[in-house]
C-alpha cells in the first residue's frame, strides 16, 4: 500500500491519502466530547472528515512501556504501535502489532 502524507500550514492537521483511497484526516488529541477508557492519554484521531467528527481510530498513550494503542470510536483495540527505541534513531524500525499475532514492521 502507498501512502502519501501531507502536513497543513496549521500543524494540528495532517492528512494520509491511500493510493485510490479517501483521505484519512489526522488531528492531534481525541474528538470533542468523546470519553476515553481510563489511563488513556490522547495522542492523535484518525477521521474521515477534516474538522474529526466522524472518527475511525484514536491513538493513545497507556501508562505503560510507552507504546500507542489504537483504539476503534467505540475503545476495541485495533492494534499496538511500537516505537523503535531513541538510540537507534539512524535507521528506526517501527512496529505494529495487531490483535491476531501478526506483526508490521516498517521504517
Amino acid at each position: 500500500m502507498t501512502l502519501t502524507f501531507t502536513r497543513h500550514r496549521r500543524a494540528e492537521r495532517y492528512e494520509l491519502r491511500p493510493h485510490g483511497a479517501d483521505p484519512v484526516h489526522v488531528r492531534r488529541g481525541a474528538p470533542d466530547g468523546r470519553p476515553l477508557p481510563e489511563g488513556c492519554e490522547p495522542r492523535f484521531t484518525l477521521a474521515a472528515d477534516p474538522a474529526g467528527a466522524r472518527p475511525l481510530a484514536i491513538v493513545v498513550r497507556r501508562k505503560r512501556d510507552g507504546h500507542l494503542d489504537v483504539l476503534a470510536p467505540d475503545h476495541a483495540h485495533l492494534a499496538e504501535l511500537r516505537l523503535p527505541p531513541r538510540k537507534k534513531l539512524r535507521l528506526p524500525r517501527y512496529e505494529i502489532h495487531l490483535p491476531g499475532g501478526e506483526v508490521l514492521r516498517g521504517r
